[in-house]
């Protein structure tokens, strides 16, 4: 019998005795499915008392349920019931149960005995587009009598990260044929993520998360985890970890050359760094803004996305930590205020004075002009002057004010709102400065970001054919 792939998107279905623990001494029979309709478990009976099936309480939730599989022990984790029936209600006692659960998380190679026991010392995660992002080929092979070549002095990268004392580091695994007319050479580039101390599978699958995030940012493009896996030397103690397919789930690769991506081997010894700045970074809603962007692609609309961009600038430039966001100090503020209250406070209305010190709470930051323009200012000229389509930074950031506005509250229309083809280029530019942002925040260098724009060159050609829409109405300062 040939051995199931037990993968996240490779549909299965795995046969075996189940039970809770506690109750090891009823052992049900039952299949483990997976699909794009989820993990799903169906179990021939039920784990509790047939009268069960006829109370209309909510869906019972085992926290582990574990099995013997054909394909080697495995533990199921949160395990929703969502079906349960009877093949004869009028003798409940005496009739056939079948019982369906949704299943958060199967692992597979060990029986675990509650969530708090399965920590792993480290996690082996393969990625879509991982192979384009690290740009190499790892082998070179020619088939000669005496079989094949391989080059295995392989190039990897190493970063610890000290804030989440982890380590995170490239790894390849491969395999080969050498058939008499034939030699091919098998590899899956993966990311390892290995902690100080054993961790939770919540803990590891936050870390992945991040970076998997960060693989969107770098390669344009919409990244999903493809295998979660502890291997040991043992075959038959490596744990394997399946969740849910995400709906949209694609694993067509990216194809090099054509595509914006800023790669393993352009960021060269400073990965380390943007790795470790990616994990502390302190414009997360600005990143969480864009990737959405990037994650929906055609399926959000020309005026979201611009909204989207539009909030990311701000806040970026609020929460970042290269950027002066502020009039003055906050304690000085604070004591300037409160001599302005204590002025009028007798006599004025107790709810206007509650009013007024709202108002003037945050008085002393920038306003969301202020922040679109001195973002605008902090991108390199050489690109500025493509971003601006043929605006000056006043007059650009000014627009971009009053169509925030206009399609955040739909107020009275002007002159200067975005008509559908001018929001399209618009769109392109805010993207290019969102990703600056990014960039610098995490300390991506200036010359990689601007090689990697000019390189993919569509975006530049795009806004240059844009700048005929805009009605030029000073010189680009």
């Amino acid at each position: 019998m040939s051995k199931i792939e037990f993968s996240i998107y490779k549909d299965f279905e795995v046969q075996g005795k189940w039970w809770v623990l506690g109750n090891e001494d009823l052992k049900l029979s039952g299949i483990l499915k997976n699909s794009k309709e989820g993990l799903i478990l169906d179990i021939f009976g039920s784990f509790g008392s047939a009268s069960d099936l006829m109370q209309k309480n909510e869906s019972k939730v085992h926290d582990i349920i574990v099995g013997n599989t054909f394909e080697g022990e495995v533990t199921l984790v949160e395990c929703t019931e969502i079906y349960a029936t009877a093949s004869h209600f009028y003798d409940i006692d005496d009739s056939e149960t079948y019982t369906r659960y949704i299943v958060r998380r199967a692992v597979k190679g060990r029986h675990y005995e509650s969530k708090s026991h399965i920590l792993l010392p480290k996690l082996t995660v393969e990625f879509t587009n991982l192979q384009a992002w690290l740009g190499y080929q790892p082998f070179e092979s020619t088939h000669k009598p005496l079989g094949i070549q391989c080059n295995t002095d392989i190039e990897t990268f190493e970063s610890y990260v000290e804030s989440e004392r982890l380590k995170i580091s490239s790894n390849i695994s491969f395999s080969y044929t050498n058939a008499p007319f034939k030699s091919e050479i098998l590899y899956k580039p993966a990311i390892v993520f290995e902690p100080d101390e054993p961790q939770n599978i919540e803990w590891y699958e936050e870390k992945i998360r991040s970076f998997q995030r960060l693989l969107c940012v770098l390669t344009n493009s919409k990244v999903f985890v493809e295998s979660m896996r502890y291997l040991t030397f043992s075959k038959e103690r490596s744990i394997t970890i399946v969740t849910s397919q995400a709906a949209d789930y694609t694993n067509k690769e990216l194809s090099i050359g054509n595509v914006f991506l800023i790669g393993f081997q352009e960021l060269g010894h400073s990965i380390s760094t943007v790795i470790q700045k990616w994990y502390s970074c302190q414009i997360e809603s600005s990143l969480l803004l864009y990737i959405n962007v990037i994650l929906r692609g055609s399926n959000m609309n020309i005026e979201d996305k611009f909204l989207s961009y539009a909030k990311a600038m701000e806040s970026g430039h609020r929460n970042s930590s290269v950027s002066e966001n502020k009039f003055m100090d906050d304690e000085d503020y604070k004591k300037i205020v409160q001599r302005m209250i204590d002025s009028v406070k007798h006599e004025l209305d107790v709810n206007f004075i509650n009013k007024l010190q709202g108002t003037l709470r945050y008085a002393h930051e920038y306003g969301f002009q202020r922040r679109i323009k001195e973002t605008i200012k902090s991108v390199s000229e050489d690109l500025r002057v493509h971003l601006l389509l043929g605006n000056s930074v006043q007059n650009f950031a000014d627009l971009i004010r009053i169509n925030r506005d206009y399609y955040t509250h739909f107020g009275d229309s002007s002159d200067k709102i975005f008509t559908t083809s001018q929001l399209y280029y618009v769109n392109k530019s805010l993207k290019l400065i969102v990703l600056w942002q990014i960039s610098r925040e995490i300390e991506i260098p200036e010359e990689v970001l601007v090689k990697a724009i000019e390189r993919e060159a569509y975006d530049l050609l795009y806004l240059q054919k844009g700048v005929s829409l805009f009605r030029i109405t000073d010189p680009i300062t």
